[in-house]
């Protein structure tokens, strides 16, 4: 069976003896501020590409969180008709988000709140792969993160789930990004969700309404792009921090935000959130084998294909 053949791995081209391999190549993403890009011609009497698309994962300090931020992982395969008769693709990584900004891509990341502070970071950028200005698949991008303090009276928690502010599936959208704070001066707080793009539009700022004096949201994604992360909040009278930035994808996800409230004895305290991640994508003939989060250790976006003729 074709398939068959064509789903071996692309380094064990002996493996399918049906299929024989035209040419590979792999564009990584390897700076945050520079876009990794690269035309590609189809050898001719190609039938089948074989491709594996990786988003950039959302910048800043990830351990503290729980929250995964990694960019989506798409693989599959694409018939040359799907191509619509383009003797050339481009491929294009998406770099991780920054301290200092979100990552490029197909879909930008957003930047971060306050760059440089604290470690908030940008989300990351999609990758993906077009022909003749058509879009066949792309990989979202990971949410940027929050900042993350603990002090004696108060714990933090960011939302449940190993894939938290991560680029979505193929069919799904980006993972939502936020968190939520309590006080023991006060009680719980509550920052919304902002939330990962769809497949029909950008993610959300969330509101945020429990026991809070101050707000302010995160951008929305714009097309492709995620929105930018709220910076401090604005009031002379406490810490605050900023936070992340949403993940470029098909949509890109949402800046998170920011509150601030009063505590017991006229202090004030602040929270921050996590971006939403981009959502991915694949065009009507191409067929995705696996779509999930990436769980390399490494963070910047990559693309490689492989071109097939077969019996």
């Amino acid at each position: 069976m074709v398939a068959a053949s064509i789903a071996a791995p692309m380094a064990a081209a002996s493996t399918t003896p049906q299929c024989a391999l035209q040419d590979a190549q792999r564009i990584d993403a390897t700076s945050t501020t520079a876009l990794a890009a690269r035309t590609i011609a189809v050898p001719a009497g190609t039938q089948w590409v074989r491709f594996t698309v990786v988003g950039g994962d959302g910048g800043g300090n990830r351990e503290p969180s729980g929250a995964t931020l990694s960019g989506a992982r798409v693989t599959g395969t694409i018939p040359v008709d799907a191509l619509g008769g383009a003797s050339e693709i481009v491929l294009t990584a998406g770099s991780a988000g920054s301290t200092q900004a979100g990552g490029r891509g197909l879909g930008n990341g957003g930047a971060p709140g306050t760059p440089g502070y604290f470690l908030t970071g940008g989300g990351g950028g999609a990758s993906g792969i077009t022909a003749a200005g058509s879009l066949l698949v792309i990989a979202g991008g990971g949410g940027g993160q929050a900042v993350v303090i603990s002090s004696n009276d108060f714990t933090r928690s960011f939302p449940a789930g190993p894939n938290a502010a991560s680029g979505g599936p193929v069919g799904g959208s980006g993972f939502d990004g936020g968190a939520s704070r309590t006080d023991s001066r006060t009680g719980s707080t509550g920052q919304a969700v902002s939330t990962g793009g769809t497949q029909t539009g950008p993610g959300q700022p969330g509101v945020t309404t429990v026991n809070v004096t101050e707000t302010v949201l995160g951008s929305p994604g714009s097309g492709r792009d995620g929105g930018a992360g709220a910076p401090r909040t604005p009031s002379s009278q406490q810490r605050s921090y900023g936070s992340g930035g949403g993940g470029g994808g098909y949509f890109g996800g949402a800046g998170g935000g920011t509150s601030l409230w009063l505590r017991g004895g006229g202090s004030y305290a602040a929270n921050s959130a996590n971006g939403g991640g981009g959502s991915s994508f694949a065009a009507s003939g191409v067929t995705v084998e696996s779509s999930q989060v990436d769980t390399r250790s490494a963070t910047m976006g990559y693309v490689e294909v492989a071109f097939f003729v077969c019996a």
